[in-house]
């Protein structure tokens, strides 16, 4: 669903971002598996543990 840019802009202000993954790191032992996703709307990139 697409809104309007200025909602757009304040959903992610809230912290609410439309996030795609951009790359998979896989390891092993108790470091697991790593995820670099990225923010559709504001573009800002982030690391997360994979699911």
């Amino acid at each position: 669903m697409k809104f309007p840019e200025q909602i757009e802009r304040f959903l992610c202000k809230v912290g609410l971002h439309d996030f795609r993954v951009i790359e998979v790191k896989f390891g092993f032992g108790g470091a697991g598996n790593i995820e670099v996703v990225e923010c559709k709307r504001c573009e800002i990139a982030v690391t997360r543990p994979a699911k």
